[in-house]
């Protein structure tokens, strides 16, 4: 079903930093960074109906908060690359800066491979619109399956 689908049935879910800040902890969470609340939110319920603990951030600076607080909690990325507050790519710079071995995945609906920094290395990427078999796919080949 593409994300499209889901978002004209209504499946949608929201997880945010809790008050103050905190940041939830446990394996696996996924930070999911999108600028549109309808995508975002989409792509967190699909996520967690697969059983992945997930925090949502709407631009790039709530979402270097999540990671200056989250310490080894958080095991993967998941961000457009257009966000109203800096270049996807540059959060995917300063995420890595901060927690190196982080799993990134990049969702996008106009991506020129050409323009991903070398110094990046391997980052996951999906081309929007997306089915949700396919995104629960590549999340758990970055991640792995949760229970």
């Amino acid at each position: 079903m593409e994300l499209s689908q889901h978002l004209r049935n209504g499946e949608l879910g929201r997880r945010r930093m809790r008050p103050g800040g905190a940041v939830p902890t446990g394996k696996g969470w996924i930070v999911v960074v999108d600028d549109e609340p309808q995508v975002r939110d989409s792509v967190t319920r699909l996520l967690e109906l697969e059983g992945y603990s997930v925090v949502q951030a709407a631009d790039a600076a709530e979402a270097l908060r999540i990671f200056e607080r989250s310490g080894p909690s958080v095991g993967l990325l998941v961000t457009d690359l257009s966000l109203p507050d800096l270049n996807g790519w540059e959060l995917c710079r300063r995420v890595r800066g901060l927690h190196p071995q982080m799993r990134i995945l990049v969702l996008s609906g106009s991506f020129d491979p050409s323009q991903m920094p070398a110094e990046l290395g391997d980052v996951g990427f999906l081309s929007k619109p997306f089915d949700a078999d396919v995104l629960a796919r590549r999340v758990s080949s970055l991640l792995g399956p949760q229970a």
